[in-house]
């Protein structure tokens, strides 16, 4: 059995650790690295309490904290450590600790309230502590919670609790250096602190928890509801990180290497770019970069973080970077690793834990070796430990639709640098949701933001200019997009699937060229797919889209990169790749390929098709050709507003086999957005900008989460996983030997309405799966799955539906 006095602890006692926290844990140990996580916090936001204009922020976090856990003093869950597997102690201790409250904050103290919703609120939301343990039961005691509670605490363990707290807290407070932001504290006489517990004491905090915790909402009182959140993040963040495997690792800060960063983003003799030496040089602030595909805008936006260190003379808190799509964030968090070292960048996805452990498998690591890496990588990002995270937007919304820890999201954005990829690929509705997200993290997160784009139509300029008035305005030279001018853009007559398209794309291919291939939808990918499998059975044709499990895809883009890798160039038995793919390789996939096919699409989102395409073309070497088929499939309409395709199509008319030069592609965005498809992108935005401040950020408010908002983030953004029935066993068998990584590695991703439509037709179903003490609902569909097409929806389908992009 563990030690419990292993690792001393400063200034306790060596009988102060006979009350146990956790089985191998003593109550004094796990609140010293509670506080030592919490202690992180002030080092990574030094000036929180003056921009919050909150003095008592760090002192209400700092006695609530020393005070959380003294209910699992109680004999009925110090009996249940001890023997787990026996006993559960049918209350909650952290009602209990409350009893202690009145011994440094008695009622009428100033400070009372916010210790208390510190301490009751550390696990569970105020509504459960209230509804449980407020004082209901007068009539009958016996019923009375809080009066069973304090009957379970033993003077012997008060008065450990009283001596602790007495000769250890002010002296941690030093040592930790909280005791510049906090204040010492009155304790009561020792022969005061003998007394037995009240009952009173319970349901008056209760009671205090009931008055504070209903006044909160951004609505009502924003201010206090961002320092409710603050609370409540903090003590969670602390909490977590406190009890975690890695209890005693710090939280790091990202350190950026001033002096050296420009020469070790760049290539040996290579010159900055002038958005590059802009983004170097720029104002503290946010800002936003309109440069060319290829020309460094990941080196610009880590310039500006840079920057804005050097500027507030330390690194900032926590830095963001936003992707749309799980391929890109894949390959960036692989991209930074290498630039900055892996121990500062976490990735945070669906498919995260996956991702990360097929990457150490690909890397030569053991097959236990990947796992811990994986589990570590998660656990740590969940904790929010790195320093720089990989993340979709919807990782961001969590806080805001309130997902259960909504509030240590948010603490974690305080002080927070956001940089955001392509920002245009979003639809107007989603745009909306994260621009008012980034506007109300302005606001109450103090965060800033870098935004960079090839492409940025005036529309999303003036969105972005409203949400963040002061943004800096960085833009590459005009010569800088002519120097990246590398395609010349060709309309061809029919659809991708015509026999004299697929002759094309064989003739291109049996040229020695590598071919990208971008569909609108899974159905188009995979139909094009079998026609040019029939045409080439042994040359190196890859599928890619959403509806792969995260197993197959991620060997799916390792190949990608192998093959077709701005720096390798690699080919497959001499034989250069075709990529057949949907939106997933639009972003950040840092590939380089010989020509295109595409269906329509948006201006933007073909520019970013265009961007795989002669990425690394050497100065004065001949321009590549994108070929874009007029046709388009019937379903395209359920992706796209049909106004927005016939005026890019027309657009596109007008450029018929003319180089494309990025630097006109603003102009033509506004060109194609005008009329019926500018009024009707702004009446979707504006809707969906109303409809997202009334129903979500109105409705924020911390110590409580609201299911009905969760449940639809969930139907909105992430969907549902699913698994193909014909793998249930090989699925129960992964798990039955505890491979849980590969176990998940199965699921397969569905968007919700899709699943829907599956179950109505019985074809799919929720069962619940239970192996030992693991439990989860899975969701099980009766569709086909192979490793090279992935889900056969379509198949598994009684009734055509529309197709979905992915």
């Amino acid at each position: 059995m563990t030690n419990l006095t292993d690792d001393p602890i400063p200034c306790a006692a060596a009988e102060w650790h006979n009350i146990l926290a956790k089985p191998t844990e003593s109550l004094v140990k796990h609140t010293w690295h509670v506080l030592s996580r919490l202690a992180d916090q002030i080092r990574l936001h030094p000036t929180l309490s003056a921009d919050t204009q909150t003095p008592e922020l760090w002192h209400w976090l700092f006695w609530g904290t020393f005070l959380h856990d003294f209910g699992k003093c109680a004999a009925g869950f110090q009996a249940m450590l001890k023997a787990p597997s026996k006993l559960r102690w049918p209350y909650r201790h952290e009602a209990l600790s409350l009893a202690f409250v009145d011994w440094v904050f008695p009622r009428g103290d100033v400070n009372r309230a916010p210790v208390i919703a510190v301490i009751a609120c550390h696990h569970k939301d105020a509504s459960l502590i209230i509804e449980k343990y407020g004082a209901g039961y007068r009539e009958y005691p016996e019923d009375d919670l809080p009066l069973q509670l304090i009957s379970q605490v033993s003077v012997k363990d008060q008065m450990i609790l009283y001596h602790w707290l007495t000769n250890c807290a002010w002296k941690w407070a030093k040592l930790l250096g909280f005791d510049a932001h906090i204040s010492p504290v009155t304790m009561p006489t020792e022969a005061t602190a003998k007394e037995p517990l009240q009952v009173r004491s319970v349901h008056d905090a209760v009671e205090d928890l009931r008055s504070y915790t209903s006044r909160l909402s951004f609505k009502e009182n924003a201010k206090a509801a961002q320092i409710g959140m603050l609370l409540r993040g903090m003590i969670l963040i602390a909490d977590h990180a406190g009890s975690a495997s890695n209890k005693a690792e710090p939280f790091i800060s990202l350190d950026l290497p001033s002096p050296t960063l420009m020469a070790k983003l760049l290539k040996p003799g290579a010159i900055p770019y002038a958005h590059q030496d802009q983004s170097a040089a720029c104002d503290a602030g946010s800002a936003m970069l309109i440069a060319p595909t290829g020309s460094g805008k990941t080196e610009s936006a880590l310039l500006w973080l840079d920057r804005q260190a050097a500027l507030d003379g330390a690194p900032p808190s926590r830095v963001f970077y936003i992707l749309p799509y799980q391929a890109s964030m894949n390959a960036m968090y692989k991209r930074l690793g290498r630039i900055l070292g892996k121990k500062y960048i976490g990735l945070q996805h669906g498919h995260a834990q996956q991702a990360i452990y097929y990457a150490a498998i690909s890397d030569a690591m053991s097959t236990e070796t990947a796992t811990n890496s994986a589990k570590i990588n998660e656990e740590v990002s969940r904790l929010h430990r790195h320093p720089m995270n990989v993340q979709s937007p919807y990782q961001m919304l969590k806080s805001p639709y309130q997902m259960k820890g909504h509030e240590a999201l948010f603490a974690n954005f305080q002080g927070g640098c956001f940089i955001l990829d392509e920002i245009h690929a979003y639809e107007a509705e989603r745009l909306a949701m994260i621009v008012c997200f980034i506007a109300f993290l302005r606001k109450y997160a103090a965060a800033r933001f870098f935004i960079m784009s090839a492409t940025m139509p005036t529309h999303v300029r003036d969105v972005l200019r409203e949400a963040i008035p002061d943004l800096q305005l960085i833009e590459a030279t005009p010569k800088t997009f002519t120097d990246f001018k590398r395609h010349c853009m060709h309309l061809l007559d029919g659809s991708l699937s015509d026999p004299h398209i697929i002759g094309r794309i064989c003739a291109d291919a049996n040229d020695d060229k590598s071919v990208l291939i971008c569909c609108n939808t899974v159905k188009q990918a995979k139909n094009i797919h079998a026609l040019l499998r029939a045409q080439f059975p042994d040359h190196p044709i890859i599928l890619v889209h959403s509806r792969f499990n995260s197993q197959d895809r991620s060997k799916k883009e390792q190949s990608i990169m192998e093959q077709a890798d701005v720096d390798s160039k690699n080919t497959y038995q001499g034989l250069k790749p075709i990529v057949v793919a949907t939106q997933v390789v639009e972003v950040s996939l840092n590939i380089d390929m010989d020509t295109l096919y595409s269906e329509i699409a948006p201006m933007e989102a073909l520019l970013q098709r265009f961007g795989r395409v002669n990425r690394s073309r050497p100065k004065g070497s001949p321009l590549a050709n994108v070929y874009i088929v007029r046709e388009q499939p019937d379903d395209v309409k359920y992706l796209y507003s049909p106004d927005l395709l016939d005026a890019t199509l027309r657009k596109l008319e007008a450029i018929d086999g003319q180089s494309i030069e990025e630097g006109s592609v603003g102009a033509w965005l506004d060109e194609i957005y005008a009329g019926e498809a500018l009024t009707t992108w702004w009446a979707d935005y504006r809707k969906s900008e109303a409809e997202f401040k009334a129903a979500i950020l109105d409705s924020l408010k911390p110590f409580a989460t609201d299911n009905d908002i969760e449940s639809l983030f969930y139907q909105m953004f992430n969907g549902v996983e699913v698994l193909p029935s014909e793998r249930y066993d090989e699925y129960q068998r992964l798990m039955k030997s505890r491979e849980v990584i590969e176990a998940a590695s199965l699921l397969v991703p569905l968007r919700w309405g899709q699943y829907k439509r599956l179950e109505k037709q019985r074809k799919a179903w929720p069962e619940a799966f239970k192996e030992g003490r693991y439990e989860e609902r899975l969701y099980l569909v009766d569709a086909v799955y192979s490793s090279e097409n992935g889900l056969d929806i379509e198949g598994a389908m009684q009734t055509e539906i529309p197709m979905e992009a992915d």
